[in-house]
């Protein structure tokens, strides 16, 4: 056996063990058996024998659906019989099975797009278990060892096309005729998203994958990036519903979620009902990144000041009140000067002093609950007593309330605070070191991930590589490229090379090699020197 076949022997392997992990081509074959059942000569060609097809495409980032038969007819014989490939009368696998069966995937899932009962997110049910089944399929398994996700959109421009034409219109009563401008969509389930729906994205006809990927905890170490779920949508349609969907999954996956990267498109409100609320009910805590009408004093909640989502005293000097962070291109962490970032982070640290402690972790009911600064020896107030002995040399309070008011932070050492009082909170006080540390890891992960996914010596997803329309289509091809890249970054995970420990460096001066004698010695060549000891 050649060294060619032998490959492609591994990539059958390979690509069949991707199939019967995703495990969904049974449900699949089920609501085909229930959608339509026919006499007459069986099916020969079997949903696994595609699913197959397509993700050996996928490792080779071609995703043409007439080269399925093609893939299908060159497999070995030994893959072609597991598969039940090897049809009673010889023939091969032509392209008119594979696009009967392509077909009626489509119009099994299809069925409930366009039922008038269900135009909510209920109708993708069986849609987003196929999909997120096969693209999470791949995955390294140490990538389950964090509970830390980050989640993102990417578009997916569609094959089809959506434009004005001019069409002839003939006047029945005049027999005049003049061109009227009529719009012509050749992919109905895609969608236009303009340049006005969002502040930094380019326009595009087509759909959006919305994908939760793994990230390392903190404290912890690395963990491998994997997709752990994800959704297939339009690209009109609203993103937090499927971000959420993604997190919740994972969330029943391992039974516990902790923090939740989030991109700024799914928290742009300040009441964060719409997205950051419900991540805190799935108990995930979100770290993210605050707009510009986010940032700064936004009132008060039982008499502590509300800045960039944290209960501070209300002993704040005013001069700390307002920062603003160091600007970028296109957002407002984007890359800052050292210089900026550096001052911007001495006043958060300055300003972090009269921030309310956390006493502890956030209860079932979302209720957080704080102590005063000075109780807790942080700052040097008259209305509270540290509870410990402090250091001398403490920082006094700016301007303290000349009184008390009763159901106040002032008015007793501990405050609860609900959910929906404090909707932008995070457990870092927002530009401080510690956030930027923890909000780059959004950064290493979810963004890497999208752009393995779009990389032309990798999988290469983008428009023309797969020239198929409709969301079923098309998403079944996004889904095995996701499965790709999800084990192609687990294959490049093992690849590294062991990690080792460094020494320690000796303290002191390093010591210097001493000799006990030296002569030079002249030889035949008097250019030649030898030292001797």
């Amino acid at each position: 056996m050649t060294e060619t076949r032998q490959e492609q022997r591994l990539l059958e392997k390979e690509a069949e063990r991707l199939v019967d992990e995703a495990g969904i081509y049974s449900h699949v074959e089920a609501l085909l058996a229930k959608m339509h059942r026919r006499g007459g000569r069986p099916r020969e060609l079997p949903v696994k024998a595609l699913f197959v097809a397509l993700q050996l495409m996928a490792f080779s980032g071609r995703y043409y659906l007439n080269d399925v038969a093609k893939v299908l007819n060159g497999l070995s014989r030994p893959t072609r019989e597991r598969l039940g490939l090897i049809r009673a009368s010889g023939h091969p696998i032509t392209n008119r099975q594979v696009q009967y069966l392509t077909d009626r995937i489509d119009a099994a899932l299809r069925r409930d797009f366009t039922t008038t009962l269900m135009r909510d997110e209920s109708r993708y049910v069986d849609f987003d278990a196929i999909f997120s089944a096969i693209a999470k399929a791949g995955a390294h398994p140490d990538a389950t060892k964090s509970s830390s996700v980050a989640v993102d959109a990417s578009d997916i421009p569609s094959w089809g096309t959506s434009r004005n034409v001019f069409c002839p219109v003939v006047n029945t009563e005049t027999g005049e005729e003049s061109y009227a401008k009529a719009l012509r969509v050749t992919d109905p389930d895609a969608a236009w998203r303009g340049a006005k729906d969002h502040e930094y994205k380019k326009p595009v006809f087509g759909y959006e994958v919305t994908v939760a990927v793994s990230v390392r905890d903190e404290p912890g170490g690395e963990v491998p990036r994997a997709a752990l779920a994800a959704r297939f949508r339009p690209s009109n349609v609203n993103g937090r519903e499927a971000a959420l969907a993604c997190i919740e999954e994972v969330k029943n996956q391992r039974g516990r979620l902790g923090d939740v990267l989030i991109d700024r498109e799914y928290t742009q409100s300040k009441h964060g009902e719409d997205f950051l609320n419900p991540v805190r009910i799935l108990g995930g805590e979100p770290v993210f990144a605050l707009k510009q009408n986010q940032v700064g004093p936004s009132g008060v909640v039982h008499g502590a000041i509300i800045i960039d989502g944290q209960p501070f005293s209300p002993s704040m000097p005013t001069a700390l009140k307002k920062l603003v962070p160091p600007s970028g291109k296109g957002t407002d962490v984007y890359k800052p000067s050292p210089e900026a970032l550096a001052e911007y982070q001495a006043k958060v640290k300055a300003r972090s002093v009269y921030a309310l402690v956390l006493n502890e972790a956030r209860r079932p009911n979302g209720t957080l609950v704080f102590q005063c600064p000075s109780a807790a020896g942080k700052l040097g107030c008259p209305l509270q007593a540290p509870a410990r002995p402090v250091r001398l040399g403490l920082l006094p309070a700016a301007s303290p309330p000349k009184r008390v008011v009763a159901d106040t932070v002032c008015a007793k050492r501990f405050r609860s605070f609900e959910m929906t009082d404090l909707p932008l909170y995070q457990r870092h006080l927002y530009g401080s070191k510690e956030w930027f540390h923890s909000y780059a890891r959004r950064g290493s992960s979810i963004e890497p991930h999208f752009g393995a996914l779009k990389d032309e010596s990798a999988e290469g997803l983008r428009r023309g590589k797969f020239r198929v329309r409709g969301i079923v289509k098309t998403g079944l091809m996004v889904a095995f490229a996701l499965a790709s890249t999800n084990r192609r970054l687990a294959l490049a995970w093992d690849r590294r090379p062991p990690v080792v420990a460094k020494s320690k460096k000796p303290k002191g001066r390093p010591r210097r090699q001493a000799w006990t004698s030296l002569e030079l010695l002249a030889t035949t060549d008097s250019a030649n020197l030898v030292m001797r000891t």
